[in-house]
């Protein structure tokens, strides 16, 4: 019974982040109505860091997944390695969040707002 209940809030901790990578897109799709280009650069590769991270995260915690039922075998990817890219994936997206942020928030202000 616990390792269902396990399996359950796994498999919402997976459909969370595909719904944050999804918002995250949408956002990725917003940025061509800022009007200042330079900022509208940055936001874009800050953007795009986020998403590629973001999938990381999912891909290799999927794997982690996976690697514990066994329905991958561990000769392929251990489980370390699948831990160590989860949280790498992770450290690259909070430095993209935190440290990446473009210099002026008033158009930033106009992408929240649509």
């Amino acid at each position: 019974m616990e390792e269902f209940i396990g399996l359950i809030v796994v498999f919402v901790l997976i459909i969370g982040l595909v719904y944050a990578l999804v918002k995250q897109i949408q956002d990725t799709q917003r940025i061509k109505d800022i009007s200042n280009s330079s900022i509208r650069k940055s936001l874009k590769r800050k953007l795009i860091i986020m998403n590629i991270s973001l999938l990381g995260i999912i891909i290799f915690f999927s794997l982690n997944v996976m690697i514990r039922f066994s329905i991958i075998s561990s000769n392929y990817i251990s489980s370390n390695e699948s831990s160590l890219g989860v949280f790498c994936s992770l450290i690259i997206y909070i430095f993209a969040k935190v440290i990446m942020s473009p210099k002026k928030t008033d158009s930033l202000l106009k992408l929240r707002n649509l």
